[in-house]
């Protein structure tokens, strides 16, 4: 029994509160007999997610005097959309892709060439440019199992004419950030 008009209008904002809350109530109750059946909903969102692991370093060691260097790099990316962005920058000047040396100063410009995975068409990528449409095929966070076919394949290659112009040091480094996110 409501007592007073204050009761009536907390009663009316609780009633009001629960109407509009979205809240959709539709487990079923089972009735009484000799059997009895009741179900329940089950529901989750799946939020927008990537994950890029497996990310080695490029060692290339010393160089011969002639040719590229070059190495690849299989790398895992998964997003919950299966598509992902890319932009990838270096650590040179403008972001540049390059190694550079403490004791020298000289600089040697790489390149950097993405692959989706080992048969997709190879992108050479632009520092600070980002790539969009790109396919995570991989289904499993580590591209484990059946999903390791699946990884991405990352290439950097020092052309010679940028190593025979540098002098000699042993501390030649640089970095590659890449930035993958969910589209």
């Amino acid at each position: 029994m409501i007592k007073t008009h204050k009761d009536w209008f907390k009663r009316l904002a609780v009633v009001s509160l629960a109407a509009t809350s979205g809240a959709v109530w539709a487990a079923n109750d089972g009735s009484r007999g000799t059997t009895s059946t009741g179900d329940t909903t089950v529901s989750a969102s799946i939020p927008l997610r990537v994950q890029i692991t497996d990310i080695a370093d490029f060692a290339f060691g010393e160089w011969s005097g002639t040719g590229d260097l070059s190495g690849t790099d299989e790398i895992c990316v998964w997003s919950t959309t299966r598509n992902y962005k890319l932009t990838a920058t270096g650590d040179m000047s403008g972001t540049a892709f390059g190694m550079t040396s403490a004791t020298t100063t000289d600089t040697v410009a790489f390149t950097v060439d993405w692959q989706t995975d080992g048969t997709a068409p190879t992108t050479g990528l632009v520092s600070g440019t980002t790539y969009t449409t790109l396919a995570a095929n991989s289904n499993s966070t580590s591209c484990a199992g059946a999903n390791a076919a699946h990884k991405a394949v990352m290439t950097v290659t020092v052309p010679e004419a940028n190593l025979a112009a540098a002098r000699a040091a042993t501390d030649y480094t640089g970095v590659v950030t890449l930035v993958v996110e969910a589209e």
